[in-house]
């Protein structure tokens, strides 16, 4: 929906969206961002450039103690290098040959400056990146997006085995975005599959991060301190339902975030022995302040209705984009989404863990996190009166989360054996603690708590084998319960609690080397999400991905050329949950009265799969690179972020000739109709069921020239 706009996430059976259950850092400093204005979670790595980055660890499930709020799924830590060989700079164009012969459609540079220090100021490393790019997309709306990067580190080491440092960020971009389309628009022929009914959507964002840290490390002890202060604003214009919450402006919304958060966070690792059996002791606290600004507001997209002739062709001031209207209000069953909130919200967490290793064969692992939040909200456009819920207030909670492994390796160094349990957890925005317990019912009816702080117990049993140092296979079975799912409301344009859920699945790794050159892998998940609320009656989860896989084959030469290709799937699953009024209607072939459904289209409630192939090569030759990469290979239409809700468009709002056009509306005072647009099982003006989606990149040809100096 934009190159400015945080990505989705799979792992382990969840749609995490923008991060609500998967937990992000860099260099350990959390990326995810508490009760934010589009989604809880949400974790922006736009501002990172690949280029700096050494490695990614990952950690699947909750069993980590170093990784609180938002590792339910896993955890992921993203690790900056501390010095580069040399020097770089980079050009990169990228186009979309297949789309309306767009040779030329983004343009990237990085350059790199690592001088190499002698004398006193050789135990000195520093660097510095810089990101400059644009991209306009394959869209018939260019998506004008243009951005900068800023990384820099310092490192020091003091002694062989200390090394303090710092590093700094700064990021900025923005982009419009064309948005979520509805699936029946591109199949009856009104707008192309890469064209929009609102192409005013977008945003623009901006980012600036300090961080002082400090490591040590001897054959005894590994230390690690890291002190950060982040600053990050957001305004986002995203338009869901088109004219179906207002059939006169459109129902676009802007979101804005503003914030500060600084925190502190201390690792200390030491090992010790007792006879034959050796232990290694982690003990850890961190701390966490956001102060927090959120807005919402209806807008109107000006200019971009009045482009696609398909409006009453709204005027906006000095030609703008886009039109604030006022303050949006909700109208759902959470009235709190943070329209006009000062946000203050306190984590405090510690954490220990024993690792016991008794015997070659056998290791044990407990630990133990204990967490508490606080949560003060000030809604500075309370109105209180008869009936009318107060949305300001403060509330705490506090957990503890215990987590255990045990593995055991009958052939040490060749084949183990684990078994896991933990609890994980995510904070629900701020607003949402202040209703912390209470009975609510959602969409479809279903009673549920809400939880200020929903708690995740998981469990897996795998192993692990390596053979002949060419050979690495991981298996895990894995299971999940969580007390409240957060769910996309595209009427409110939020993100909110709902029943609690419950996952299981296997995953399965393959690293081989067939080769001293030939390197293969191969990763498959398959997950069930299930919901399980009150009153029973639950199904799979909408959006929750049940079957994807990645894999490819890597070559690398001494010759400097070096290449892979690789491919990415995932199945289809539902865009609403199965047990949903709008899932069962549209997949069931007859009515309740024996007749045969004149709207049987298990499409407009199921994603579409998708199967991608990309391929890259490059070849160095002293200090010269260049580098071709190809996304979609094959030029497959696929779509990338998928959505299920119901929307109305122009057209279906006004033409009585649509077939989505109902005449039974009310007339109003402005001479729009309240209840025109909907379908036929429906009552009132409901909009029309579909799946929304953005498409997937065509065949991208990125061409890449890199010197080292």
């Amino acid at each position: 929906q934009g190159g400015g706009k945080a990505d989705q996430i799979f792992l382990r059976g969840f749609d995490a969206d923008h991060g609500t259950d998967v937990a992000i850092f860099l260099d350990g400093v959390p990326i995810n961002l508490p009760s934010h204005a589009h989604g809880q979670g949400y974790a922006d790595l736009n501002f990172l450039i690949p280029e700096t980055i050494e490695r990614i660890d990952v950690e699947k499930g909750p069993y980590d103690v170093r990784w609180g709020d938002f590792a339910t799924a896993g955890a992921v830590n993203l690790v900056t290098r501390d010095r580069f060989e040399s020097s770089s700079a980079q050009i990169t164009l990228g186009g979309f040959p297949t789309v309306d012969g767009r040779w030329l459609a983004s343009e990237r540079f990085v350059g790199v400056a690592a001088p190499t220090l002698s004398g006193a100021a050789a135990k000195l490393h520093t660097w510095l990146a810089v990101e400059a790019a644009h991209d306009d997309g394959p869209f018939d709306s260019p998506e004008r997006l243009l951005r900068y990067n800023l990384f820099g580190k310092l490192a020091w080491d003091l002694t062989p085995s200390t090394t303090v440092g710092l590093f700094v960020q700064s990021y900025g971009s923005s982009w419009d975005g064309s948005g979520q389309i509805p699936q029946r628009e591109v199949r009856d022929g009104n707008i192309g599959r890469f064209g929009a009914l609102d192409p005013s959507e977008g945003g623009s964002t901006q980012r600036q991060m300090a961080t002082l840290f400090l490591r040590h490390r001897d054959a005894d002890d590994e230390l690690t301190a890291t002190l950060y202060v982040t600053r990050s604003q957001l305004a986002l214009w995203n338009d869901f339902t088109f004219f179906l919450g207002d059939p006169t402006n459109g129902s676009e919304i802007e979101q804005d975030d503003a914030r500060v958060f600084a925190g502190a966070r201390v690792d200390w690792h030491f090992h010790r022995r007792w006879r034959s059996i050796s232990f290694r002791t982690t003990i850890g606290a961190e701390t966490r302040w956001d102060g927090i600004h959120v807005d919402r507001f209806d807008a109107e997209s000006c200019g971009a209705w009045r482009d696609l002739g398909s409006s009453p062709s709204p005027s906006c001031p000095n030609g703008d984009f886009r039109k604030r209207l006022s303050r949006h209000v909700d109208t759902g069953t959470f009235a709190f989404d943070g329209n006009n909130d000062d946000v203050q919200q306190l984590g405090l967490g510690a954490f220990v863990e024993e690792d016991v290793r008794i015997a070659r064969w056998v290791r044990l692992v407990a630990g133990m996190r204990a967490d508490y939040f606080g949560f003060r909200v000030n809604d500075l456009s309370e109105q209180l009166g008869a009936g009318m819920p107060n949305t300001s207030g403060t509330a705490g909670k506090t957990l503890f989360s215990p987590r255990a492994s045990a593995i055991f390796s009958p052939v040490p160094g060749a084949l183990d054996l684990y078994l896991n349990y933990g609890q994980g957890f995510h904070t629900n925005m701020a607003q949402v603690a202040l209703i912390d317990g209470r009975q609510l019912t959602d969409a479809d009816g279903h009673r549920f708590t809400v939880r200020a702080v929903p708690v995740l117990y998981g469990g897996e049993l795998g192993a692990r084998l390596h053979l002949f140092n060419r050979l690495d296979v991981t298996g895990a079975f894995w299971l999940s319960y969580l007390q409240n799912e957060t769910v996309f409301d595209a009427d409110a344009a939020a993100f909110v609690p709902s029943d609690a859920t419950r996952r299981l699945g296997v995953d399965a790794e393959v690293r081989l080397r067939i080769l001293r050159w030939l390197d293969l892998d191969y990763d498959v998940a398959w997950a069930s999400a299930t919901a399980v609320p009150d009153a029973g009656n639950g199904g799979a989860i909408a959006l929750a991905p049940r079957l994807y896989m990645t894999g490819g084959l890597t070559v690398r030469t001494r010759f400097g050329l070096r290449g892979r290709l690789g491919v990415r799937y995932l199945g289809p699953r539902p865009a609403f949950d199965e047990a949903s009024p709008e899932y069962q209607y549209f997949t069931s072939k007859t009515l309740s009265n024996g007749m045969a459904n004149p709207d049987y289209d298990p499409s407009r409630v199921t994603t579409e799969g998708y199967t991608v192939v990309d391929a890259s090569v490059a070849y160095r030759w002293r200090f010269l690179e260049a580098s071709l990469a190809v996304q979609n290979l094959l030029d497959t239409q696929w779509r990338e972020a998928q959505f299920g809700n119901r929307s109305c468009t122009y057209d279906e709002t006004y033409n009585s000739m649509n077939p989505n056009y109902s005449g039974s509306g009310n007339r109003l005072a402005d001479g729009t109709y309240a209840d025109r647009c909907g379908i036929r099982y429906g009552a009132g003006r409901s909009g029309v069921v579909d799946v929304h989606y953005t498409p997937g990149v065509p065949l991208d040809l990125q061409l890449t020239l890199k010197a080292y100096f």
